[in-house]
């Protein structure tokens, strides 16, 4: 009798090994096939370095760089006159004659404008305490505190406020901007309020009708012409009358260096004209600084006084 045989035995396993490789191989490609239709398959992400870029230097601003260098520079050379706030309550203020200036009063001597401010400090002020600061600070530096003490300084308004008052006129705090009309001469020639830029505007709105208007005209021309050289200029501007003839007549032999101008309209709408005479005061930089409706002496100390500090506060920087 022959030996059974071995070899089915030895090739049964090896068939089922290859059943089981070639079903995993299948099964591998249809998961993958599978994945692509589905689109989730999964790719390989390889990290980049990360660069490190440089911080990049972000240059301050020009005014908030002066300002900061203005606030340096009074703390170390004025603060102990004028004190750290400005209020001139500094720990040598009490044993200075004339005491420092409280640069919120409204009680100046002289213009509360950069300008002005910068040529105090520049120059200093005779017979007191306030040195020249020409040869200790640099160009820079003097425009820096002259921009830190212009901020402590009250608006031009507020110190004119008490000048207006006393001269019969409403001080307007809340600054704003004068608004432009147009306004022709009696032998037609047009003129606009924008023309007068840099002088300070005293413009009276009139009416032939208005006997107080025309009594007084003699004084306004006169006072119109002692100004006339430092940089005044007076506007009497009719209203409610076009009439070239009418308004002419109702000046004649009371103007000498004045001429009438005739409003085209709307200068009494712009300015709220409701009765006359109405008087208004524009600073230099174009700004309303006060106002009345009544009658005004025009000769009286105290409008020149108004006048006066108008010109020399608001002067152009």
């Amino acid at each position: 009798m022959n030996a059974p045989s071995n070899k089915k035995s030895v090739t049964a396993p090896r068939r089922t090994a290859a059943t089981i490789a070639f079903g995993a191989a299948v099964l591998g490609i249809s998961f993958l096939i599978g994945a692509m239709f589905r689109g989730d398959h999964t790719r390989t992400v390889v990290a980049k370095p990360v660069v490190t870029q440089p911080a990049t230097h972000v240059e301050e601003e020009p005014s908030r760089k002066l300002a900061k260098m203005g606030r340096l520079v009074y703390q170390i050379q004025c603060a102990k006159c004028h004190g750290a706030e400005g209020h001139g309550d500094g720990s040598d203020a009490a044993t200075l004659k004339p005491a420092p200036r409280d640069f919120a009063s409204t009680n100046w001597r002289f213009s509360p404008n950069a300008a002005s401010i910068r040529r105090v400090i520049q120059s200093g002020i005779p017979e007191t305490s306030m040195t020249s600061f020409a040869q200790i600070l640099s160009h820079t530096e003097l425009d820096a505190v002259t921009h830190y003490v212009s901020t402590l300084a009250p608006p031009v308004s507020a110190v004119l406020a008490p000048k207006a008052e006393s001269a019969g006129l409403r001080p307007i705090v809340q600054q704003r901007t004068a608004p432009d009309f147009k306004m022709t001469t009696t032998d037609g020639t047009a003129v606009s309020l924008s023309q007068f830029k840099n002088k300070v505007v005293l413009i009276t709105f009139w009416a032939p009708s208005c006997a107080p208007c025309i009594g007084k005209m003699p004084a306004l021309d006169a006072l119109a012409a002692q100004h006339q050289a430092d940089g005044l200029e007076v506007l009497p501007v009719c209203v409610g009358e076009s009439d070239v003839d009418v308004v002419t007549a109702s000046v004649r032999g009371r103007l000498n260096r004045l001429k009438p101008l005739i409003d085209e309209g709307m200068g009494a709408v712009r300015y709220d004209v409701l009765s006359t005479p109405t008087t208004v005061l524009i600073g230099r930089d174009g700004t309303l600084l006060a106002r009345t409706e009544g009658a005004i002496d025009w000769s009286s100390p105290a409008l020149a006084d108004l006048i006066s500090a108008a010109l020399t506060m608001t002067a152009a920087e």
